[in-house]
Order: C-alpha cells, then sequence, then structure tokens
C-alpha cells in the first residue's frame, strides 16, 4: 500500500521544517545563564584554596593594566552575586544547584583593602582617586554580598567623598555614591552625592547628563 505522507514542515509545506530541524540537533545547548555561570566559574583561579579572579581583567575603573590585575573589589561581588543568580534560576526550572558554582561562591576571595577601607584592585596600585569610584558599585549597584563588610564600605564611601579628584568624574558615577550611601543607610551622604555641584553632574532642560 502507499505509505504515510510526508510530514509537514513548521510552516505547513512539505518534509523537514526548523522544528524537525531542532529535533535533530537534540540534545540542545545549555540555556543562557548556564553557559555565562560556567564561564564566570572557569574563570575564576584556585590558589592556596581560594578562588581570585586573576589577570588579564579589567575593571569597571579602567585605568588599571588588565595584564596585571587581580580581585577587583567591585567585580568580586558581581561574581558572587551572579553566581548566586545563576544557581537561583536553575532551582527555579527544577535543577540541581551546580556543585562547580557553588565551590567556586564558597571560596571566591574577599575584596582586599587599604586599612579599614577598600582598594580597587588587589595589586600593586590598589587605589587611584580618579576616574571612576568603582570600588563602591560593589555595595550600591550589585546587593548586598556576604564578601563585602558594610563597616569597611562606609569607611570606604567617606575616604571617596575626602579625597576624589572630581573633575575627573563621570556623571554615573554620583548615583553609584548615591546608591551605595542608601543601602548603607546615609541618606544624608546619598542626597549630597545627587546634588553636588561638580562640572560632570549637572542635567541639560532634556535631562542629558
Amino acid at each position: 500500500g502507499k505509505g504515510a505522507p510526508p510530514a509537514r514542515g513548521a510552516w505547513g509545506g512539505r518534509g523537514g521544517g526548523p522544528r524537525a530541524r531542532r529535533a535533530v540537533r537534540e540534545p540542545r545547548a545549555p540555556p543562557a545563564p548556564d553557559r555565562r555561570a560556567g564561564g564566570m566559574a572557569a574563570f575564576a583561579e584556585e590558589r592556596d584554596g581560594v578562588f581570585h579572579l586573576g589577570a588579564p581583567i579589567m575593571p569597571a575603573q579602567e585605568f588599571y593594566v588588565a595584564r596585571t590585575t587581580t580581585d577587583p573589589t567591585f567585580e568580586l561581588a558581581y561574581w558572587w552575586w551572579g553566581l548566586h543568580i545563576a544557581q537561583t534560576w536553575r532551582e527555579r526550572a527544577g535543577l540541581a544547584r551546580d556543585p562547580r558554582w557553588q565551590d567556586v561562591q564558597d571560596r571566591l576571595a574577599s575584596p582586599g583593602g587599604v586599612g579599614d577601607r577598600y582598594a580597587a584592585v588587589a595589586t600593586n596600585e590598589p587605589l587611584r582617586v580618579d576616574d571612576h569610584p568603582s570600588l563602591l558599585m560593589a555595595f550600591g549597584v550589585v546587593p548586598e554580598t556576604p564578601i563585602v563588610d558594610p563597616d569597611r564600605m562606609r569607611a570606604t564611601l567617606l575616604h571617596v567623598l575626602d579625597v576624589w579628584e572630581w573633575p575627573t568624574a563621570w556623571g554615573w558615577d554620583f548615583a553609584v555614591m548615591a546608591m551605595t550611601a542608601t543601602r548603607l543607610g546615609e541618606l544624608p551622604l546619598a542626597l549630597d552625592a545627587l546634588l553636588r555641584d561638580e562640572q560632570k553632574n549637572r542635567y541639560t532642560a532634556v535631562g542629558h547628563n
């Protein structure tokens, strides 16, 4: 007898369409968050039982030398937080937590410091006081994480407000300071940062900074 008619494609035509081709390609690649988190975990270097963000790495305060920079403060905080979010998404999808990511998260280095304050990076030049004060983003842009101490960040914020070369800062830096101050409960400092009279903290009539 006659065989079964050929299957219709995804758009109604005869033969295999995109859906059929997708079926042939199974198993699918892991979702994008899994790939990103896997890359983050693979990037971290283990030394003496601690995971570090090693060179080359360019922090948000882009004046440091990528080939020698290690463990920038903001990037450590968002590495921890990013892995935490990736694990949360896995759980919401009904998947087990990834043990490799968890190991990196649990043993990730805490940011380095100078006295009672945080440094920007863990290498030779611990804090430049120009460009973006991005070390504050470790507490103001990403949520609070266990690797950042609020009291030490408060001392860091006060130091930045006191010594930073403000003509070199950029418009969004003032919002960063305000968010950090707000999370620390320092609301007057947050308002002072938002209203600070600096060349790059002004707004045109149409809202441009």
